[in-house]
């Protein structure tokens, strides 16, 4: 056992200092010092002591060294997040999840929480559904703005617009800004206890056209709809309220008009009969799926553009097929089936259609293009016309360019630097002659020089390099700056070559709205149906912008 020693542990300050003659003070070991041999006075002395200690090997160390060396920050190993680094990762993560199309919910989900706490060593927490759906999605649409405005301003622009009911039935009438080769997705307005009358549609139209034209800095030139009826008296309200306002219909809506009309009903209605039944009956589904070769079958739609071909063109790829399954199953197969599949002649019409309806469809997706124009749409249409597997059906594909042919798309085509109006009959000739002259009598000198590639004008411009690579828009432009250096300035006003670089820039279809449409449909869905129609429009305009791979965005 230890032995008892009385009284307090003595103070590890002590051993620091040694003992002298003078009973009442002790003597430093660092410094020599002596100091008063009291604990408080010995724990001040060590104090300064140490610092004065510290200083001195700092200057040694100083001196002893010609570089400086600091000691190793925390900062290495550890992932700091600033506030303005927070804000910037913020805005890039809603940035992702706009351009994906990805519910708000999501980001509350804890999985994806905790991957992204894990990227930045737990010191960075992502903004959930309420940031997302509020403040973010302002600051992010309010920078597509921003790009928006950049691409448009300055431009001469074609306002696509036309009507949509959302997922809760509302009326939504959308609009897109056409630049001729490119169409961008500007809004959707809820047109809500207003009747969808042609005169409320058309001050909307026009409240539209203003608003572009303050909010992106463009001039709207002109307006395409669709084809129905309400439409139709649309636009001749917007001529009369916008003097030589441009209006024109939806090309890619009369070719598919002209499409239902050569697929002659009783041979549709047989194949549709076939189609349904091997698609939504479950044993001969499953019968044709264990086909190497077969395809799902394709019902037709009347608001989905080509389904008519492809309903066809199913048909004759699984014919073979059918006729098998037909005899592998004899008893099994409805009877009414049976005879339709064991129907060679349905079969050949089948297929002489299917010829038929390739040719409308190749024209068809021509059409619907953002870089169609007014002129390739006439084009497309004399092909359609000069086709001899349309031969029989010439006449409803008449009727149906007719419908949709203008002036303006004959002076369009007329004054192309390719087409040069080499298909256009002397009626449609003077057609050209009269709309120019009405818009200025002047316009009808620089049609001639441009019919006779007169030597006033550049001839660079008419070979065949330049004509086959810059846009028709693009062309006129030029040769409005070339001629402004030359003696024959005169020649061409540049009012004339204003006129044409507007003409030659207007689409031939409203396919570019019926797209946005998609996309609206895409985000504003069954899932999230509770959004507004301004929060919808503003997340479609963000997913259409923020996907693209385009330079301009980064």
């Amino acid at each position: 056992m230890a032995a008892y020693r009385p009284g307090r542990s003595k103070a590890k300050e002590w051993d620091l200092f040694e003992e002298i003659e003078d009973p009442n003070k002790v003597r430093c070991k660092q410094c020599e010092t002596e100091v008063s041999k009291k604990i408080e006075r010995v724990r001040v002395h060590l104090e300064k002591c140490r610092n004065s200690k510290r200083r001195r090997d700092d200057a040694e160390d100083e001196q002893d060294v010609e570089e400086p060396t600091t000691a190793p920050k925390l900062d290495k190993w550890v992932v700091r997040t600033t506030g303005a680094m927070k804000k910037k990762l913020d805005e890039q993560y809603a940035r992702g999840i706009y351009a994906g199309n990805i519910a708000f919910n999501a980001a509350d989900n804890p999985q994806m929480r905790k991957f992204i706490e894990m990227t930045r060593g737990g010191t960075y927490v992502a903004p959930g559904r309420k940031e997302l759906a509020g403040h973010l999605l302002d600051t992010v649409s309010d920078e597509c703005e921003g790009k928006l405005r950049q691409q448009l301003v300055g431009k001469n622009v074609i306002l696509v617009q036309d009507g949509w009911s959302n997922v809760q039935n509302q009326p939504v009438i959308g609009s897109c800004l056409h630049t001729g080769d490119k169409s961008y997705f500007v809004g959707a307005v809820d047109t809500g206890t207003n009747k969808k009358t042609a005169q409320c549609i058309a001050q909307l139209a026009d409240e539209e056209i203003k608003r572009c034209e303050k909010e992106y800095g463009c001039t709207v030139v002109g307006y395409i709809s669709d084809n129905e009826a309400k439409m139709v008296a649309v636009r001749k309200i917007l001529e009369e309220l916008r003097p030589g306002f441009i209006t024109l219909g939806c090309a890619a809506h009369y070719v598919n008009l002209a499409l239902q009309e050569i697929s002659p009903k009783p041979l549709i209605g047989q194949i549709v009969e076939v189609q349904k039944y091997f698609r939504n009956h479950h044993l001969p589904a499953a019968w044709l799926a264990e086909k190497p070769t077969s395809v799902k079958p394709q019902l037709p739609n009347e608001t989905r553009w080509l389904s008519h071909e492809e309903c066809v063109k199913t048909y004759v790829r699984n014919y073979p097929h059918y006729v098998n399954i037909a005899t592998e199953h004899e008893e099994e197969i409805d009877d009414k089936i049976k005879r339709i599949v064991e129907n060679s002649g349905v079969y050949r019409s089948a297929t002489h259609l299917e010829k038929q309806l390739i040719a409308v469809a190749a024209a068809l997706n021509r059409l619907q293009s953002d870089a169609c124009c007014a002129a390739e749409g006439v084009d497309v249409w004399m092909q359609l016309l000069a086709n001899s597997e349309l031969e029989s059906h010439r006449p409803a594909i008449q009727k149906r360019f007719q419908q949709w042919l203008k002036p303006v798309h004959l002076v369009a085509y007329k004054l192309h630097p390719v087409y040069r109006g080499e298909k256009l009959s002397a009626k449609q000739e003077d057609e050209v002659h009269t709309w120019l002259e009405g818009r200025n009598p002047a316009f009808v000198g620089p049609l001639l020089l441009f019919e006779a590639k007169d030597p006033k004008l550049p001839k660079a411009l008419f070979n065949e390099t330049s004509t086959s690579t810059v846009k028709p828009g693009a062309w006129w432009r030029i040769l409005c700056n070339r001629m402004k250096k030359s003696e024959s300035a005169d020649a061409v006003p540049e009012e004339f070559t204003q006129l044409m670089e507007q003409v030659q820039s207007v689409p031939c279809s409203s396919a570019s709205i019926e797209r946005s449409f998609s996309t609206l449909g895409n985000v504003h869905s069954k899932i999230r149906n509770r959004l507004g129609v301004q929060k919808a429009a503003k997340l479609a305009k963000c997913y259409s912008l923020l996907k693209s791979d385009e330079e301009w965005w980064w």
